[in-house]
This record gives structure tokens, C-alpha cells and sequence, in this order.
């Protein structure tokens, strides 16, 4: 599927200049952070960048490499971010650099080249999402579903005694065997094993992430990522990552004690977590006081695998704000 893109001089100046345009609020990226987001990702991190005759970059198309779990088998797909085209160049020909783009990025790392992406999505800005739904055939694969709840409610979910949490704990090993087991019971996730959650977590520069093992006994059954942030203009605690095995009612309940006092501990009294809008989450969050209500995002995708039509994608993806470049 391609190299990880090289991240140029030329190409920083032009990403910093079209992200700006587009959020006043832009900061411009560390040297450390392109690092991580390209070199480090353990799923690769391939990009298409199209220059003109002076070797000027028009336009750009990345990556995030990833893997999903279905049925048991594991599907190389990819998240797609940092796109843009140039912001000197007409509608016209920023339209038409930008498919280009998207073109020579498909045709080199999806299927049916071997080990392609099966699909790509993304959470895209609006302008990308206009353009990529009329000229690249993205469509919406689910709606994201905002979940809130006070810390001060969360923090009063009992932990039932048989249940431990190991705060700030390395990513164990036994992590991947456990969530590949109950994989199927979600429908089709994103691939969880420690070397991904290190990447994803651990290892961003600057950004810090507060960590949750739960245990039963000496049996791993869940675990949970939180970050202090601001949110939508609003001071929160997001859930960014969140696993417990399927059914067990008293996990999630010590996940959410977790998440609540994590959050005070951090001087919030909000926590926020996202959802996709198929599978029974929503109804299980709800039951145990979390709001739900819409969000101004949208997940969208492609998929390049005629034996997985992007309806099928659309019913079974689960998902968690650690399979989005929001967090």
C-alpha cells in the first residue's frame, strides 16, 4: 500500500497555509507531531501529493493506516486526513487538483492492488466532504452521536468488589487476544492491541492521555482513554477510547466511575464520548444516565471491496473517538 508520505518543507508551508485558511484557530504542527502521524503509525501512513511543473505542491491526500476485524479476519482500511488543495488556485482547479489527488492515492494503496485498503473514511470538514461526495464517491457511513454525562454522575457508578482498576498501566499483551475474542459480538471493529493503543496514546507528543485497566481477578475485561481538552468550545473530559467485554453490566459501571472521578481529579465536571449509531451502545450508555444527541460530524467512507458494499460497512463498524484525528 505505499510508503509513508515524506514530509517536505514545501509540503509543511503549504498544509500550515490551507489549514489556516480554513480555522482561524490553526496551530501550526511540531516537527514531532508529523513524525508520529507518519512514521510512527503502525498501520503505515501512505499519501499522494500532487506538484506542479515547478514542483509546487497543488494538493495532498494522507492517511492514517489502520485494520479492522471482521468475521475474524483482518482488513487493512485507512483513515483519511490532512487533505487539501492549494488555496492559491481557482475552485475550479483546486476541485480538479484535489480528485487528482484522491485518484492517485486509490489507484496506488487500495484494492485491488495486494494488501489494499478495503476502505478508507474519515470525518471530514465540510468543503472536503462536498467535494468528495461529488467527485470521489464517499458516502455517509453513520452518523456521530455525541454522549454526555456529569463526572459527578459517573463517579457515583459502583465498582463491584471482584473488579480492580490499574490507573496508568502499561498496554498488556493479553489485550489483543481478548478483544479479538469478543470481536464479533461488536459487528466490525477497529483492530485494539497494545502496539496501536502505545501509538495512538501513549506516545503522541504533547498530548496527554489519562489510562484505565479494569480486571476481574487477574482476568483483563476492559479498559478505558481519557483527555482533558476543550470540546466544541467547551472544557471537558473526552472519552476517547473504551472496551468492556460484551454483557457485563458491572465493567461498564466501574468504567464509568473511572472516567467520573479521572475527570474531577482533571477539574472538569463534563464528560463527553461519541458514538456510531448501529449496535446496542447507545441504549446501554442511555440506560446508565448518559445523554445522547447529535453532533456536527459524520462519518464517511468509501469502500473498495466489491464483496463489502459500503452499506454493509455503514451496519456493522464500531468505533471510538481513537479511530478519529479529533482527539
Amino acid at each position: 500500500m505505499g510508503p509513508s508520505v515524506e514530509i517536505t518543507p514545501a509540503l509543511k508551508a503549504a498544509f500550515e497555509g490551507a489549514f489556516a485558511a480554513l480555522d482561524s484557530a490553526h496551530q501550526p504542527r511540531s516537527g514531532e507531531e508529523w513524525s508520529w502521524r507518519t512514521a510512527g503509525v503502525p498501520g503505515g501512513a501512505p499519501a499522494e501529493t500532487l506538484l506542479d511543473s515547478e514542483g509546487c505542491v497543488q494538493a495532498h491526500y494522507a492517511s492514517l493506516g489502520t485494520a479492522v476485524l471482521w468475521q475474524g479476519q483482518r482488513l487493512p482500511v485507512a483513515q483519511v486526513v490532512d487533505t487539501f488543495a492549494a488555496q492559491d488556485l481557482s475552485l475550479p482547479r483546486r476541485v480538479r487538483a484535489f480528485t487528482l489527488a484522491c485518484e492517485g492515492f486509490v489507484k496506488r494503496t487500495c484494492l485491488p492492488e495486494p494488501d489494499g485498503f478495503v476502505l478508507c473514511y474519515g470525518f471530514p470538514v465540510r468543503p472536503a466532504w462536498r467535494i468528495g461526495r461529488a467527485y470521489m464517491g464517499y458516502s455517509v457511513l453513520q452518523e456521530f452521536w455525541r454522549l454526555g454525562i456529569s463526572a459527578e454522575d459517573a463517579a457515583r457508578a459502583e465498582v463491584a468488589g471482584d473488579l480492580g482498576l490499574e490507573q496508568d498501566a502499561d498496554w498488556p499483551e493479553d489485550l489483543a487476544p481478548l478483544f479479538a475474542e469478543h470481536a464479533e459480538k461488536l459487528g466490525v471493529p477497529f483492530l485494539r492491541d497494545a502496539e496501536f493503543l502505545r501509538w495512538r496514546f501513549d506516545e503522541r507528543p504533547k498530548v496527554k492521555y489519562a489510562k484505565c485497566l479494569l480486571r476481574r481477578g487477574q482476568d483483563l475485561v476492559g479498559w478505558a482513554v481519557l483527555r482533558v481538552t476543550t470540546w466544541s468550545g467547551e472544557r471537558v473530559a473526552l472519552v476517547c477510547d473504551r472496551f468492556c467485554v460484551p454483557g457485563d453490566e458491572a465493567g461498564e459501571f466501574a468504567l464509568d466511575h473511572w472516567l467520573g472521578t479521572r475527570a474531577l481529579a482533571g477539574g472538569v465536571t463534563h464528560l463527553v464520548g461519541a458514538s456510531g449509531e448501529h449496535g446496542p451502545e447507545l441504549g446501554d450508555a442511555q440506560r446508565r444516565g448518559w445523554r445522547v444527541g447529535r453532533s456536527e460530524y459524520c462519518m464517511v467512507g468509501r469502500s473498495f471491496d466489491p464483496a463489502r458494499p459500503v452499506h454493509d460497512w455503514a451496519r456493522r463498524l464500531r468505533w471510538t473517538l481513537g479511530d478519529t484525528d479529533l482527539v
